[in-house]
């Protein structure tokens, strides 16, 4: 069966995130320069490899239906503990496209 609305979810999470984190590492850089904190940083590199990894495992739920969702739902956890108030839309797709690859036949 086609999984296109998991995919396009997951794809679509996935896009927001890297949006997401790269709008997050350039304020962080900003607060680095100003500040010194850098570990927001950090965490918005995480948030973009976390985003690559959701566009590839919503990329092969149609092969791997049940493993990739609750990849997805881990992720979607994962981005939600790394950026907690920004990143809820991006953690309802991935937790979203995760419940869907799960529940569906």
């Amino acid at each position: 069966m086609a999984r296109i609305p998991e995919m396009i979810l997951g794809i679509l999470g996935g896009v927001l995130g890297a949006i997401l984190s790269l709008v997050v590492l350039v304020t962080g850089g900003l607060f680095q320069a100003l500040f010194g904190i850098d570990l927001i940083v950090y965490l918005a590199i995480t948030v973009l490899i976390l985003s690559a990894a959701g566009i590839i495992c919503s990329l092969l739920v149609n092969f791997f239906p049940r493993v990739m969702g609750v990849i997805l739902i881990l992720l979607g956890i994962a981005i939600f503990v790394c950026l907690p108030l920004i990143s809820l839309p991006i953690t309802a797709l991935f937790i979203a496209a995760g419940i869907m690859a799960l529940v569906r036949e």
